[in-house]
């Protein structure tokens, strides 16, 4: 009996040890509890700190507002010079017009003022496109143009010498022509008197004195006029005397051959390369097709460009730009009347 009365007095006393504990559990955990809120509270301020700092700086060109009339001043120098003055420049050299140079000119000035505010541009903004290709790009259809502004002197230049050797031999022949005419003409008067030979060659007869001037090298420096307005400027000067000294290495042979189809090539292509340019230009500023959206990009301008062009070309044959190939509505040339390339094209 006495250890059943002891028994519930120990429990009792075991119930009160052990709530001390119990409550210093629950508080662990309260603490714990308030511990994990307080920190799950810092990462999710220090997260959106990041959010907003990242918010911040814009991840295109176009959103960021500091110094954007130099970005705008780019974009207008840009489509001036390769969008209006580089098909004018084209269209003139292809003309082989004497104002192929001065277009030229000023092509490469307003390109060249577009360059100066790109790089002042980039100096002073963050590269939000970073790895873009129309920097690269920019910077190679540039010294492209340059190259075809060089050989573009090169081509007037033997033009030129050409042109000069053409007139030499038909003053040449004019000459020899002359000669001819006046020894047949004393030929048949030799068995003449005195007085006929006076009279005839006072009056001469219509059979002794060809019925057409003579042209003199001054008459075909008036009909090529033209051609010495072209090349004017490359002539007495110390350009002359340079390609005089470099040019006839490449004025013959294969050497000739491959100077002309690399500057008709790029004279050719110098179009598309604007166009390449300007279009990468405009999604660069805009920030799309970034990573693996690029290949979606490629086929867009892909598509879009062969529209683009097709257009073109066709505009070009309506104008009849291709007629030498009886591509302009008309019926295709024989090889007399044009090149054997384009004849049997």
């Amino acid at each position: 009996m006495l250890l059943d009365r002891i028994s519930p007095v120990n429990s009792a006393l075991l119930l009160l040890a052990a709530l001390p504990l119990v409550l210093a559990h629950g508080d662990e955990h309260e603490h714990s509890g308030m511990a994990m809120d307080m920190g799950s509270t810092h990462v999710n301020m220090t997260t959106a700190a990041t959010h907003a700092a990242a918010s911040a700086v814009p991840n295109n060109y176009f959103r960021y507002p500091e110094f954007a009339g130099w970005m705008y001043a780019h974009i207008a120098l840009m489509t001036i010079a390769w969008a209006i003055v580089l098909p004018i420049a084209v269209v003139f050299s292809v003309a082989r017009s004497r104002f192929t140079i001065p277009a030229q000119v000023a092509f490469l000035a307003v390109n060249g003022l577009g360059l100066f505010t790109s790089i002042i541009y980039d100096a002073k903004t963050p590269d939000l496109y970073p790895n873009n290709a129309h920097h690269k790009m920019g910077w190679a259809v540039t010294w492209i143009a340059a190259v075809w502004f060089l050989m573009t002197f090169v081509n007037l230049y033997m033009a030129r010498s050409e042109k000069a050797k053409e007139r030499h031999a038909m003053t040449a022949d004019n000459i020899a022509q002359y000669d001819r005419l006046q020894n047949h003409r004393w030929s048949r008067d030799s068995g003449h008197d005195s007085a006929t030979l006076c009279s005839g060659s006072r009056s001469p007869s219509s059979d002794s004195v060809p019925t057409h001037k003579l042209e003199s090298p001054e008459d075909f420096e008036e009909e090529d006029g033209s051609g010495s307005e072209e090349q004017g400027f490359i002539q007495n000067n110390p350009v002359d005397r340079f390609l005089s000294r470099k040019v006839p290495r490449i004025s013959s042979g294969r050497a000739l051959t491959a100077f002309k189809i690399v500057f008709t090539l790029i004279e050719r292509c110098m179009p598309v390369l604007g166009f390449v340019s300007l279009l990468s230009g405009g999604v660069v500023f805009g920030g799309l097709y970034r990573q693996r959206l690029i290949f979606s990009g490629m086929a867009h301008a892909v598509k879009g460009g062969i529209f683009f062009w097709y257009g073109i070309l066709t505009l070009g044959r309506w104008m009849g730009a291709f007629s030498d190939f009886g591509w302009a509505w008309n019926v295709k040339p024989e090889h007399p009347m044009v090149s054997r390339f384009a004849a049997g094209l």
